[in-house]
């Protein structure tokens, strides 16, 4: 997402001269992103997911060309200016979203730990990211104070999750389902926020405390039902017998 002046573009005439991600944040009204980060082992998968509820014919033509365009993974080889694909290069994969309620595209490409150090879809957005590593535990941080939410007036939430199999050590997200860490970002918030995340790279996720008493109490219920159910079935037999 690079600054520009929304005024001076148009789809047809400018198209490759900026970020076709840029051209669907501009063009669609009420533009939601969801950014995925899936973190097993040394494979970063990334997916970037915009969505509007409008279905209009211009935000068709808008989706449209999104899918034409030739992004590369490795943001050092990025250029606004070319549209086609360079045989050493790795791009990211585009498909249509278009269902009853929502129109859109998705950017998804599966990256090494040292392809994600030069993710487009990251440094783009986030230029202070930053991936260290410091004995067995891995930082990431996604910085704050970016300016998307400034740029992109159309955008009214973006959703960041982090799924991983690793142990967790640190981190400031705003929800946490099972080993799915969710932050949400709104114009209101995004400025105060210092996306962070650090797991420990030999270790693997494990079940929390509170994880463990939920299934147990699924345990406890599931065998007072048995032994109700045989108890029923010995006393019922019992008095048939009679």
């Amino acid at each position: 997402f690079q600054r520009v002046h929304t005024t001076q573009i148009t789809v047809e005439d400018n198209m490759k001269k900026i970020l076709i991600l840029l051209i669907l944040m501009i063009s669609l009204t009420g533009c939601e992103a969801v950014y995925n980060l899936d973190i097993n082992n040394n494979t970063f998968t990334e997916e970037l997911v915009l969505t509007t509820n409008d279905k209009s014919s211009k935000s068709q033509k808008t989706v449209n060309v999104a899918l034409k365009s030739k992004i590369p993974v490795d943001d050092n080889y990025y250029k606004p200016e070319v549209n086609f694909k360079q045989n050493n290069l790795k791009y990211y994969q585009i498909s249509k979203i278009d269902t009853d309620n929502e129109l859109g595209a998705r950017y998804k490409a599966n990256l090494t730990k040292e392809e994600y150090l030069t993710s487009t879809l990251v440094k783009e957005h986030f230029p202070n990211f930053k991936l260290n590593e410091t004995g067995n535990i891995i930082s990431l941080n996604l910085g704050k104070k970016e300016n998307i939410f400034d740029n992109y007036p159309d955008l009214d939430k973006l959703t960041i999750n982090i799924t991983i199999n690793n142990k967790v050590t640190k981190h400031n997200a705003d929800g946490v389902n099972n080993n799915i860490y969710t932050w949400n970002l709104t114009k209101d918030n995004y400025n105060k926020k210092e996306i962070y995340l650090n797991y420990n790279k030999n270790e693997k996720h494990s079940e929390t405390e509170e994880e463990k008493f939920n299934y147990n109490i699924i345990f406890i219920i599931i065998g007072i039902i048995i032994i109700s159910f045989t108890t029923y079935i010995a006393i019922k037999a019992k008095n048939t017998g009679k």
